[in-house]
């Protein structure tokens, strides 16, 4: 059986596409604009989110980051996405990868499925099973817009 795409369906696709790409960016201008070095995990830093909660005013939360250290003195940060110090710091010591980038404007990021690819494999996922999903007539578009919803918000808190 042939279906077409909706056109809000289509709307729903690109924009999963776009957070594909806005997620991939990153990743792809460190992929071709620097190297790769070992590292140690030298300290664990928090950062400030804000989260917003029905009739309640702003909760602030916590989540950590390794951050790294080459032999150069170069650092490397990971993704914020670690909720607990002392898993945060349990780390502190180990030997890691990290790309090194070659411009100021990219920052250096650790090499590991977590900090650096896990976001851009789960962007690229959504937009595929969504894809096969819509062209299959499986899945509703308020379904799409719920996932694309709670994709948004979820990247917002980290900016």
């Amino acid at each position: 059986m042939n279906h077409k795409l909706s056109i809000p369906y289509m709307i729903v696709v690109f924009f999963f596409f776009l957070v594909f790409l806005y997620l991939g960016k990153e990743k792809i201008d460190l992929l071709l604009h620097s190297q790769l070095e070992e590292a140690s995990i030298v300290r664990c830093e928090s950062k400030s989110n804000q989260r917003m909660e029905a009739n309640l005013p702003r909760n602030e939360f916590l989540s950590y980051m390794h951050i790294a250290e080459t032999e150069a003195g170069e650092i490397a940060e990971g993704f914020p996405f670690i909720v607990s110090k002392k898993q945060c710091e349990e780390a502190i010591g180990k030997k890691v990868s990290v790309f090194v980038s070659d411009y100021i404007d990219v920052p250096s990021r650790i090499n590991t499925f977590f900090n650096f690819w896990l976001l851009p494999y789960l962007s690229f996922y959504l937009l595929v099973v969504m894809f096969v999903a819509g062209l299959k007539g499986r899945v509703p578009v308020s379904v799409n817009l719920l996932l694309l919803i709670g994709v948004v918000l979820y990247l917002l808190e980290f900016q």
